[in-house]
């Protein structure tokens, strides 16, 4: 969705700025999603906070999201698009860079409190208890220990919103 406009801030983009018409039509539907339903809602600290992350081939997204009124709404949206060095990390690995992205993104809101973080992969449930994994992985997991968290597996089709963050023409 916002890949045209990211490519604009990319450094040694061209100066002045091209406003093309796909950057146009990304502005445009972005603007577009941002006024409709729902509408972002600002954090509350002593309701329980939600992390939908997901991770494609091509990028990363997450959506925190709080309670209100019996129904979940989101407060913050993140994509952002994967670098070459990460195009071709493993299914786990890609997740758990989402989780690892999404958490120092959200550090603030986050810290201190104990949160839901909804993924589509099984795995992350147990990541802080797995044994044998490699280095990379081993090292993330010491990075969520700060955090209160437990990871709650839902189906994809829950987290519509964070897998759209994540796409190729998201970020």
């Amino acid at each position: 969705m916002a890949a045209p406009l990211h490519e604009l801030t990319k450094k040694g983009s061209p100066d002045p700025v091209v406003w093309k018409q796909e950057c146009q039509e990304a502005f445009d539907t972005l603007k577009a999603a941002l006024i409709k339903q729902p509408i972002l809602k600002v954090p509350v600290h002593d309701k329980p906070f939600y992390i939908a992350i997901n991770a494609s081939d091509s990028g990363l997204g997450a959506i925190s999201l709080q309670e209100h009124e019996e129904t979940r709404h989101p407060m913050v949206y993140l994509s952002q698009k994967l670098i070459p060095q990460e195009w071709n990390l493993s299914s786990i690995k890609n997740e758990c860079l989402a989780f690892i992205w999404a958490l120092n993104k959200l550090r603030p809101y986050l810290w201190g409190q104990q949160f839901t973080v909804l993924s589509d992969h099984a795995p992350l449930q147990w990541l802080q208890t797995m044994q044998n994994t490699n280095a990379k992985l081993q090292r993330w997991a010491w990075k969520l220990q700060e955090f209160n968290f437990t990871v709650e597996h839902i189906k994809g089709s829950q987290k519509v919103i964070a897998d759209t963050l994540s796409r190729k023409d998201s970020g």
